[in-house]
C-alpha cells in the first residue's frame, strides 16, 4: 500500500476579538490544534481504498469515500470539519481599487495565491515519488464571477485556478491530478462586511 500525505491550509480571521481573547489563548495555536484534529478524525474514518459496506460519513449509509479515490470529498469533509471547529474563517478587504492599500492587495495575494503555489510546490515531490497525487484547490466563485471592490481576492481566486490549471498541465504525465473547489457565499464575518458595503 502506497503511503498518502495530507495537509491543510487555512486562511482565518479573528470575528470578535473580545469574545476569542476570553476563549481562546493563542489564536495560532488554537487553529493549528483543531485542524490537526480535524484532518486526523476524517483519516481516521475514511479508508485507504473504496471498500464495500463502509460508512465515512456516520450517517450508517455504506458510501463510496476513500482517502485514495474520493479527494475532493475528503477535502471538503476537513473543510467542514475545521470550519465547524472555528466557525468563521477568511481574509478580505473591501475598497475600490483607487484606494485599495497596496500592503492590503500584497497580504491577500500573498496569503491566498502564494500560499497555494508553496502548499502545492512541497507536496508534488512525494506525490512524484508515489507515482499518484490528488491536489484540491479551495477556491471560490469569485474566480469565475468577479464583484466590485474586491479586486484582490478575485484576483487571488482567479489566480489559484489558473495555477491549479497549470499543475494538472505538468503533472498528468505522473498520474496527479489538481482540480480547483469554487464554493458559494458563506455567512462570514467577511462576506457580512462585503454585503453591506455601499453598492
Amino acid at each position: 500500500m502506497s503511503p498518502i500525505e495530507i495537509a491543510v491550509a487555512v486562511i482565518w480571521q479573528v470575528k470578535d476579538t473580545a469574545k476569542a481573547v476570553f476563549e481562546v489563548d493563542n489564536y495560532k495555536e488554537y487553529l493549528s490544534l483543531q485542524c490537526d484534529a480535524a484532518l486526523r478524525n476524517i483519516v481516521r474514518i475514511s479508508p485507504y481504498d473504496v471498500a464495500e459496506n463502509i460508512d465515512t460519513t456516520g450517517d450508517s449509509e455504506p458510501d463510496d469515500g476513500s482517502l485514495r479515490g474520493s479527494s475532493t470529498l475528503v477535502a471538503e469533509r476537513i473543510r467542514q470539519e475545521i470550519q465547524d471547529k472555528v466557525a468563521d474563517a477568511g481574509l478580505q478587504r473591501i475598497q475600490p481599487v483607487t484606494d485599495f492599500p497596496l500592503e492590503d492587495w500584497n497580504q491577500i495575494l500573498s496569503t491566498i495565491l502564494t500560499g497555494t503555489f508553496l502548499m502545492t510546490k512541497h507536496c508534488l515531490p512525494s506525490m512524484k515519488e508515489a507515482g499518484f497525487g490528488r491536489v484540491i484547490t479551495i477556491s471560490s466563485g469569485h474566480g469565475r464571477r468577479p464583484d466590485k471592490y474586491k479586486s484582490a481576492y478575485v484576483a487571488a481566486k482567479h489566480g489559484q485556478i489558473g495555477f491549479t490549471n497549470t499543475v494538472a498541465m505538468e503533472e498528468a504525465k505522473n498520474g496527479i491530478t489538481a482540480n480547483c473547489i469554487l464554493p458559494d457565499a458563506a455567512n462570514t464575518c467577511p462576506y457580512s462586511r462585503a454585503i453591506s458595503y455601499p453598492r
